[in-house]
C-alpha cells in the first residue's frame, strides 16, 4: 500500500509485488525510470539469521563511456584505507569533503557534483550514492553500457517529502550527466 500511495502522490506508475520483489513506484523523468522500492537483505551466522529491509532508489541509464562514482560517509577507517586511492576526488566544498569521500573515474564529469547536488546530498544525509555497472548494484547483471545510479536508506517507511527530495536529487544528477556525459535512457526491449 505504501508504494501505491506514493505512486499516486507523484503521479507515477505502480508495480505490484512479484515473487520476492517488493512492489514499487516507477517515476518517468525525461525517459529515465527512477524506481523506488524496498530491498531485503538476508544473512545467516551460525544458527541465527538476520533480515534487514532498506528503501532503495535507483535509475538505469546508458553510457558509451565507462562510469564509476561512489559517494560515501567518511569514517576514520575508510579515510585510512583510502588515503592513497587515486580515484579519490575532492570538491571545492570543505564541509562536503569533511563528511563525504568521493571516488570517480574519468567517465564521470565532476560537474555532476555541482553545488546544488552536493547541498542536496548534505541535506538528505545520504549514506551512500553510487553509479556503477558491476553486476548491477543490487545483484542483477546489467547489459552492455548500462549503468545504475543508486542509493538506499536504512529505513522502510520514509515520509513522502524525503522520497521527493531524493527524487529531486536524482533528477539533478540525471540532468548533469545528460549534459556533461551524454547519458541516455535505457530503452526496454
Amino acid at each position: 500500500m505504501y508504494w501505491k500511495n506514493y505512486s499516486k502522490f507523484i503521479q507515477s506508475d505502480y508495480m505490484e509485488r512479484s515473487y520476492w520483489h517488493s512492489s514499487k513506484a516507477v517515476y518517468d523523468y525525461k525517459g529515465y525510470r527512477i524506481i523506488f522500492d524496498h530491498y531485503t537483505f538476508h544473512s545467516s551466522v551460525g544458527i541465527r539469521s538476520f533480515e534487514s529491509t532498506v528503501t532503495r532508489v535507483y535509475c538505469q541509464f546508458e553510457s558509451s563511456k565507462p562510469m564509476y562514482l561512489k559517494i560515501c560517509k567518511a569514517t576514520f577507517l575508510n579515510r585510512v584505507l583510502n588515503i592513497f586511492n587515486t580515484s579519490r576526488f575532492r570538491i571545492l566544498d570543505t564541509r562536503f569533503n569533511r563528511i563525504y569521500q568521493v571516488f570517480l573515474n574519468r567517465g564521470v564529469s565532476p560537474a555532476a557534483l555541482n553545488r546544488v547536488t552536493t547541498n542536496k546530498i548534505l541535506d538528505l544525509n545520504v549514506v551512500e550514492l553510487i553509479i556503477d555497472n558491476n553486476d548491477g548494484i543490487w545483484g542483477t547483471a546489467l547489459g552492455k553500457n548500462i549503468y545504475e545510479l543508486a542509493t538506499y536508506i536504512d529505513k522502510d517507511d520514509l515520509a513522502f517529502s524525503v522520497l521527493n527530495d531524493i527524487k529531486a536529487l536524482f533528477e539533478e544528477i540525471i540532468n548533469s550527466l545528460a549534459i556533461n556525459n551524454q547519458i541516455k535512457p535505457v530503452i526496454e526491449q
